[in-house]
């Protein structure tokens, strides 16, 4: 049963890939309007997307049963490495490569403060 929830919010953040696609296509002058139609579902995928994590989360905590401290450990064993990887890479292509990006500039102390945490 999990599974095919999990599919399903795999389709969910796909459509939001999506929507996220087209718009910024459009930004570039690249005209799509046979996909326009679809981005109402990116617009609906993250809905679903978060009703279906939230279901999620409380399925696995009910299985699996954790201490908030310890949900809280877990998310950002999970998430801060990624985190802290991609933004390394972006700044680092900031830095180096800054005619990839259209509007954005570098700026030392924005990217010293990327790399900060606020738990709460």
């Amino acid at each position: 049963m999990i599974n095919n929830i999990q599919a399903l919010r795999a389709f969910a953040v796909l459509n939001v890939v999506l929507f996220h696609a087209l718009d910024m296509s459009n930004s570039y002058g690249y005209d799509f309007e046979l996909f326009r139609i679809l981005t109402r579902w990116g617009q609906n995928g993250v809905d679903i997307f978060f009703v279906i994590s939230g279901f999620i989360m409380v399925y696995i905590q009910s299985q699996n049963q954790k201490s908030a401290l310890g949900f809280i450990e877990n998310r950002i064993k999970r998430i801060v490495p990624l985190y802290w990887s991609l933004t390394a890479i972006f700044v680092l292509l900031l830095y180096f490569i800054p005619s990839v990006f259209r509007q954005a500039s570098f700026d030392i102390e924005h990217s010293v403060k990327s790399f900060h945490i606020k738990i709460i």
